[in-house]
């Protein structure tokens, strides 16, 4: 039987269910029970959401891929960006911010 390369990958795919949280602390002074008294409340930690996101997680390391960021907070010189207008050489963006502020 072939399996379609969609399927292959949505068969490999974790789900929350099959994230497992386990607590091993080394100190147990300052920790928190799964349900705690909170002013004149409950709290309790939603371990159930906590694992659908840690799922998303594995599952995005799991795709090959480069990650990087961009950062837009100065230009070559260091200087922040200029006003939309580039033959303004005012000192202040388009924000009224002094570009020497950085």
């Amino acid at each position: 039987m072939i399996v379609p390369v969609e399927e292959q990958a949505e068969s490999a795919r974790k789900r929350p269910e099959d994230v497992v949280l386990e607590k091993q602390l080394l100190y147990d002074q300052h920790t928190l029970a799964d349900t705690y008294p909170y002013k004149n409340t409950t709290r309790e930690f939603q371990w159930e959401k906590i694992k659908v996101y840690l799922a998303e997680v594995e599952n995005i390391n799991a795709t090959p891929a480069q990650w990087g960021y961009i950062e837009n907070r100065g230009n070559e010189h260091g200087r922040p960006p200029l006003a939309e207008d580039p033959t303004d050489q005012g000192r202040e963006d388009k924000y009224g911010v002094d570009r020497n502020h950085i």
